[in-house]
C-alpha cells in the first residue's frame, strides 16, 4: 500500500514538475520554487494527492467567486509552508496578494486568530 502510495506522489509530482519550473522561470521569484505537493502536512487517514487536489481546487474557486475582486487571468504560485498553513500569493499583473490556506492535518478552527 505504501508503494503505491509513493508511486502516486511521484506520478503527480512529475506532472506538476515541468509546470513549477516553467512559472519559476517566467516570474519572479518570491518563494520555494515547488508546487507545494511535498509540503501539505496530511494525517495517517488522508491522501495527499486527494488533499493536494483539494487545495488547488480551492484556490481556483475563491478566484472564480470573486469576481469583483480578481481579475479574470492571475497566477496562484506556492511560496512557502509551515506547521498550520500553506503560504501562497496571487498575482494579478503585478498587484500580489498573499493568501493563507490551512494544513490539511489541521483541524478546522484550530487556528482562530492570526497576527
Amino acid at each position: 500500500m505504501d508503494s503505491l502510495n509513493e508511486q502516486q506522489d511521484m506520478l503527480i509530482l512529475q506532472l506538476f514538475e515541468s509546470h513549477a519550473r516553467q512559472q519559476a522561470l517566467e516570474k519572479e521569484k518570491l518563494g520555494i520554487p515547488d508546487n507545494g505537493y511535498f509540503y501539505h502536512k496530511i494525517s495517517e487517514q488522508q491522501d495527499r494527492s486527494d488533499e493536494f487536489i483539494k487545495t488547488e481546487e480551492f484556490l481556483k474557486w475563491i478566484v472564480k467567486s470573486n469576481p469583483d475582486e480578481f481579475d479574470e487571468v492571475v497566477n496562484i504560485s506556492f511560496i512557502n509552508y509551515g506547521d498550520t498553513e500553506l503560504v501562497y500569493v496571487i498575482d494579478e499583473s503585478g498587484y500580489k496578494r498573499t493568501l493563507l490556506v490551512g494544513q490539511p492535518n489541521i483541524e478546522f478552527g484550530t487556528v482562530k486568530k492570526r497576527i
